[in-house]
Parts: structure tokens; sequence; C-alpha cells
């Protein structure tokens, strides 16, 4: 029957099928993104208590992490950086340090240096961050990516079959002798605004949910001074915060002047040596700056580890 009607109907048929299934899964999406914010987990607590490890992933995923906790092991004294962006570590980790710090300190072995691109492979598939990720998504402040996958692929499926029926549609107008100018343009039209589509529901499927935006938004307003006054807090007893405002607002935190630490955080991961315990001094320079929400890079190192604030 669907295949039975006159040009004109099946034009406009087809076209308002698109559009409605367009419509649908935009309010699918949304609802994805809302439903994930609910908290379902131990009586729907709604209470949030998330330490300085988790914030930084929250604001920028694994990256805030290692950040947050590479900073806060260099500012408390536990590692202490080389000219060629390796650690070595040169104090024992005090019982106040968290599961992801344990795990990076653990890493390096007295005596040895380890690069800070090796570190942060090493780190990114730790046991410490997936525990990290599953509690952000227990609270409904993360969407998991298995969510965000099969959203994905129903996406596809159903623009895939929209496709289909006008595609045998054409096939059937040629072999008639059928006029098919206006349905090749609807096609093109669709399946190009369908690929844009893609990309708006993907960012659209972001890590964080409506709560997760809420809360970050929140913990940034609470500590707004360490935005610009994390550079001064030079002492050891003050590492909890520097890894806080870290965790929070990324490495323009310690001030728009790059830092040892801030441009081995930049250094890309490829080409990293791991262990090592030769000098051999890399030459690289970079510029970064960052205003909450934005960061520029630039020069021979990349832009590996320079992130800001992650969309408020």
């Amino acid at each position: 029957m669907f295949f039975s009607l006159s040009g004109p109907e099946f034009l406009f048929l087809y076209t308002f099928i698109w559009t409605f299934a367009i419509c649908s899964l935009f309010c699918l999406c949304l609802a994805i993104s809302f439903v994930a914010s609910l908290n379902f987990v131990s009586n729907t607590k709604m209470d949030i208590s998330l330490n300085r490890e988790e914030l930084g992933f929250l604001a920028r995923g694994p990256i805030g992490s290692l950040e947050c906790a590479l900073i806060y092991l260099g500012s408390n004294g536990t590692f202490s950086l080389k000219d060629d962006y390796a650690v070595t570590k040169t104090d024992i980790l005090s019982d106040h340090s968290l599961p992801l710090e344990n795990r990076i300190s653990n890493l390096v072995v007295q005596g040895q240096s380890m690069k800070i691109t090796e570190l942060r492979r090493l780190s990114k598939t730790s046991p410490e961050m997936n525990s990290i990720r599953q509690n952000l998504e227990s609270q409904g402040l993360l969407i998991s990516d298995l969510t965000r996958t099969r959203f994905m692929r129903f996406y596809y499926f159903i623009v895939a079959c929209l496709i289909g029926f006008g595609l045998l549609r054409l096939i059937s107008g040629l072999a008639n002798h059928k006029s098919v100018g206006f349905l090749i343009a609807i096609l093109i039209i669709f399946s190009l605004g369908a690929l844009l589509l893609s990309f708006v529901f993907s960012n659209r499927l972001k890590s964080r949910t409506g709560k997760g935006d809420w809360f970050l938004k929140s913990k940034r307003q609470i500590h707004a001074e360490l935005k610009t006054g994390a550079q001064h807090l030079n002492d050891p007893s003050h590492a909890p915060n520097l890894g806080l405002a870290i965790a929070l607002f990324g490495l323009a935190a310690m001030g728009a002047s790059p830092t040892p630490w801030s441009k081995a955080l930049a250094m890309p991961e490829s080409g990293s040596t791991g262990l090592n315990s030769s000098n051999d001094s890399s030459d690289s320079s970079y510029s970064c700056s960052d205003s909450g929400g934005s960061s520029s890079c630039s020069g021979g190192s990349g832009c590996g580890g320079c992130g800001g604030g992650g969309g408020d």
C-alpha cells in the first residue's frame, strides 16, 4: 500500500515520517538524559558527595582525574619532576591520599623514574578509574557509554530504514519511468540532515547528565576562589586544595604562565618510553590558556593534557 501511493501522496507521507522520526528521536535523547539524572541506587538518595578525583572525572573525564592526582602528588612532595618530564618518587604517600593517587604512586618504583605519558596511559585503564566512573554513573551524574552506544545504534537503524524505503520507491519509480527528481532531492536533504543530527545527538548525550552539569556548576561557584588563587598554594599542606582546583578548573588554575607540571601534563601520549634511567631531555614548548570552559594550545608538544572546564 505504501508504494501504491501517487507521487505527491508518497512524498508528503515520506516527509512526514522523516520529520516525526527525527522529532521522536530528539525527545528520546532528552528523556535519556533526564532518566539518567534520576538516582535509583540505595533508596534514591539525592545527596552527592564526591572527592577531588571524582570531580576531575566529572569535569573532563579520565584526564581530569589524572591531572588532579598528579598535581596533588607533585605538590605534597611524593613526586618530583625531572627535566625530561619524568617523575621520581621522593617521599612516601600519606594516609590521606585517594585510591587513584595510591595507584599512580605505586606505579613508580623508588629510585627509578617514569614518564608522565606512561603514567597517564597506565592509569586510564586502572580499576580505580573504572570505579570512579561507576560511582558517578550510580549517582546519576554520568550517562554510561553503553546507553549512549545503544541510542546511536537505534538512531542509525531508524535512519537506515527510512533511507531504504526511499531507495525502494526510487527504484520502483525508475523501473516504471516515473519522475523521481523530488524524491532524489528529499533523499539527499534528509540523508545529509541525518548525518549532521548524528553529531548533534552524540554531543547531546555527552558524559554528564543534566544533574551532573548542575552539580559541577554549583561546585565551581562554591570554590570560585580556587580558579585564580590556586597558583599561590605552594605549601605541601595545601596540596588537597590545589588538587581540587585542578579538578574543577583544569591546569589554568595554576596560573597563566606555564609551569613544569602543566607542560609535562600537556605532553602527548605517543612516543612515551615508560621507565627510564637516562636524561633524554625532550625540547617541548607550548602555551596553554583556559578560561573555565575552553582551552587553546600551541607548540611542538601538542595539547594532550591541557583541559578546561567542560561545558557549564
